[in-house]
């Protein structure tokens, strides 16, 4: 593997794990009632 494909390998997963870690939060936020989507909040 060359330097750098190894470096977008990693700079691919950390994004990945970033981009999980804010969907479970948004999902966490969500379940808890902390948000709402904007449908809801446009009907109400």
């Amino acid at each position: 593997m060359l330097n750098g494909e190894a470096g977008d390998l990693m700079s691919e997963k950390t994004r990945l794990t970033r981009a999980q870690a804010d969907k479970t939060e948004i999902e966490t936020a969500r379940i808890k009632g902390e948000l709402v989507s904007l449908a809801d909040a446009e009907r109400g």
